[in-house]
């Protein structure tokens, strides 16, 4: 084997290990937190603000070093934050591997695929969050796309919660998202400056809409439904439950 192919294997292997070990430091750190904790210090929002800021760094850097000008849409990068994030953050509380990233919600044609799905251990999808990195793309018609995309998902899903979360409110007229009675309960917006402006580390300035609330709300859908599902079982099958869960750190 070359050098040059040796190090290129390296190079991405220890790229995986990293983000393994970035993921677990994320999960320890807000292990920790009470829920009160966890909306001040905002640590979920400021994860994502740092990596889409560094993201930009990086490939700036890089594609000056190898010449290239179009860089790779921030979407699918944002989204891959979100779903880490908010993954990391029901696997702190006991409930891991509900979370899913760009999957269809059935079998049928014509079935959505929401950039991010939180289900119930009963495989019930419970809450969707679109992730947008701006709503520029439709400056004047995003609100009817966003609430038609929203009806279509409620039909497809009764019951499920529909959440948008976009990046940042530059490249697009904010004051309507901010008018909505969705802003900030639905809706989130979370950084108030252009990515590159973002500071090192994220400014509490920086943050428009925090998505700390948006996880918790998940995060109590998610016990209720497992509560509903526990109650259905038997009194032994009950305990293995419980004792499964605080084996995982929960305390449901």
């Amino acid at each position: 084997m070359t050098a040059n192919i040796q190090l290129l294997n390296q190079h991405f292997a220890a790229t995986y290990d990293a983000w393994v070990r970035i993921a677990d430091v994320f999960k320890e750190d807000i292990a920790g937190l009470k829920d009160d904790a966890f909306l001040t210090e905002r640590p979920a929002t400021k994860f994502i603000l740092t990596w889409m800021r560094s993201l930009g760094e990086f490939q700036t850097k890089f594609g000056k070093l190898f010449g290239r000008i179009k860089r790779p849409p921030k979407a699918d990068e944002f989204t891959s934050a979100l779903a880490i994030c908010l993954e990391q953050f029901l696997a702190a509380r006991g409930i891991a591997g509900r979370v899913g990233c760009e999957e269809t919600t059935h079998r049928a044609k014509g079935a959505k695929r929401p950039d991010v799905s939180v289900y119930a251990h009963s495989g019930q999808l419970l809450a969707t969050v679109e992730c947008k990195t701006d709503l520029g793309w439709k400056r004047k018609e995003w609100k009817a796309q966003i609430e038609k995309r929203t009806e279509q998902m409620l039909a497809a899903c009764p019951g499920s919660d529909s959440f948008l979360c976009v990046l940042t409110r530059k490249n697009w007229d904010y004051s309507e998202f901010e008018r909505s009675p969705l802003c900030g309960k639905q809706w989130f917006c979370l950084s108030n400056v252009p990515v590159g402006r973002i500071s090192n580390p994220v400014a509490d300035e920086d943050i428009l809409l925090p998505i700390e609330p948006m996880f918790l709300d998940i995060l109590s859908k998610v016990r209720v439904a497992l509560v509903e599902q526990i109650r259905q079982l038997s009194p032994d099958d009950q305990e293995k439950v419980r004792r499964s869960l605080q084996s995982q750190g929960g305390n449901s």
